[in-house]
């Protein structure tokens, strides 16, 4: 093991930064004397999950579902910090440095949905650090029985209304 003393004897009493900045070029030694982060090491915003549950029905239809996102950010009033002026809990966060908040997404049901199919939306996640990419939500379909349809375990069940001649002599019936 070497002593500080003696890796700046060795390397030069910058220590650390100039050793690699002698290695890497004056680039590195910049970015590690400054402390802030090469670009390529951002951190990239975390990804958020949700559930939508859906009727049978609705995902047959695809088209545009609307739902709302329940979750939390940094509190305007107090940076995220939870005080204000140094040392009084911030009264618009009550000191946690978050609050809540609702977002109102809209998701195309893409065609032939199933039960438990993730749906990635792209930026919608939480921010990444200091200007990094932001995180994607992943939006988890579930598909239920409706008032027209009933999932059943060997596929899909619908009540048909037939006359009864239809069904004594057969017939051809339009099911969706």
């Amino acid at each position: 093991r070497m002593s500080r003393e003696e890796f700046e004897r060795q390397f030069g009493a910058g220590g650390f930064s100039e050793f690699f900045e002698t290695i890497f070029g004056d680039q590195f030694g910049r970015q590690y004397r400054t402390g802030g982060p090469h670009r390529r090491f951002r951190v990239r915003g975390a990804d958020v999950q949700a559930e939508m549950t859906l009727g049978l029905s609705d995902a047959l239809a695809g088209g545009k579902r609307r739902f709302e996102l329940r979750g939390r950010r940094a509190c305007d009033a107090c940076g995220g910090i939870g005080f204000v002026s140094g040392e009084h809990v911030c009264p618009t966060c009550v000191g946690v440095g978050s609050t809540p908040t609702v977002r109102t997404i809209e998701l195309t049901i893409p065609e032939r949905a199933y039960d438990g199919m993730v749906v990635r939306l792209k930026g919608l996640g939480e921010a990444g650090a200091e200007g990094a990419a932001v995180g994607d939500l992943l939006v988890t379909l579930r598909i239920v029985s409706d008032a027209v349809f009933r999932i059943v375990p060997d596929g899909v069940e619908a009540d048909v209304p037939v006359a009864p001649w239809e069904a004594v002599f057969g017939a051809d019936v339009q099911v969706e």
